[in-house]
């Protein structure tokens, strides 16, 4: 049995969340308190493509209502699996007896989620909406907003 220590974050926090201005993927800024190799595991796990669908949420839908002991499986994307008040994650492929590449809240995960859905709401409408411009973002500090015109230039 593999008993490699799982990194541990706390304080999962979404402090930025945007649209590639090209291509519409959704890209999310993170932050924890805990090893960055757990912190990047689960950005990779929420920037997966299953996650970011704003035509079928459905993967994120359940996550959120997951029971302690059940997972949601992303295929080649990664997988997480609650632990009573934990969820255990990982990113990429997962094999029989590997290590989780994270250990956090689950209620904070829950809400990192909560935002996307709500996000990704966001884009579905701008996306339906060709008339009308702007795209999606979310700081933490300042909540959603949709940019009207071209981006800033670096």
């Amino acid at each position: 049995m593999n008993t490699l220590p799982v990194p541990t974050l706390n304080g999962l926090r979404l402090t930025r969340m945007t649209l590639h201005p090209c291509t519409a993927q959704v890209q999310l800024t993170l932050s924890a308190t805990g090893p960055p190799e757990g912190l990047v595991a689960t950005c990779a796990f929420l920037h997966a493509s299953w996650l970011q669908d704003s035509e079928d949420p459905a993967f994120l839908r359940e996550i959120l209502s997951l029971l302690d002991g059940h997972g949601v499986n992303l295929r080649e994307e990664g997988q997480v699996i609650r632990r009573g008040g934990r969820a255990h994650l990982w990113s990429g492929m997962t094999y029989f007896d590997r290590t989780a590449e994270a250990d956090l809240d689950f209620h904070d995960l829950c809400e990192v989620i909560r935002l996307n859905l709500q996000f990704l709401t966001l884009k579905r409408h701008w996306s339906d909406a060709r008339t009308t411009p702007g795209a999606p973002q979310y700081q933490g500090e300042q909540g959603f907003r949709v940019r009207f015109g071209p981006p800033p230039t670096p």
